[in-house]
């Protein structure tokens, strides 16, 4: 795979993510839990998806970062404006999602992206 392909699979990763959040966002309003959860595996499957092409090279690792980043506070957004019985599968997803950006946060940088766990968010 080339530079510039790598870089369109990671932007067309993330777009096809964030899409599948604003879709399991809809579900949600609408009482559709079963379309939601749908939804967020398919955005997490994408997000997989990104950062592997990301990780293949360089280019597009930045953009991929800053994209996990936003994804992760939308994910936070969503989980705040739904029923707390749904709340733990989007809590799941935001959790797998940080984990895929800090996987890629060390293969930018290595152990240098290593917060310690007293300093993580919980």
């Amino acid at each position: 795979m080339t530079a510039s392909e790598r870089k369109d699979c990671v932007h067309a990763a993330m777009h096809a993510a964030n899409e599948s959040v604003e879709t399991a966002d809809h579900a949600y309003t609408s009482s559709d839990t079963s379309s939601a959860k749908a939804a967020l595996d398919a955005a997490l499957s994408d997000v997989r998806r990104g950062v592997d092409c990301a990780l293949e090279g360089s280019r597009g690792q930045k953009n991929a970062e800053i994209e996990l980043r936003r994804l992760s506070r939308r994910l936070s957004a969503v989980e705040q404006s739904i029923d707390a019985d749904d709340r733990p599968y989007v809590h799941q997803v935001q959790a797998e999602v940080e984990k895929q950006r800090d996987r890629l946060l060390r293969a930018m940088f290595g152990a240098a992206a290593e917060v310690p766990p007293s300093e993580k968010k919980p």
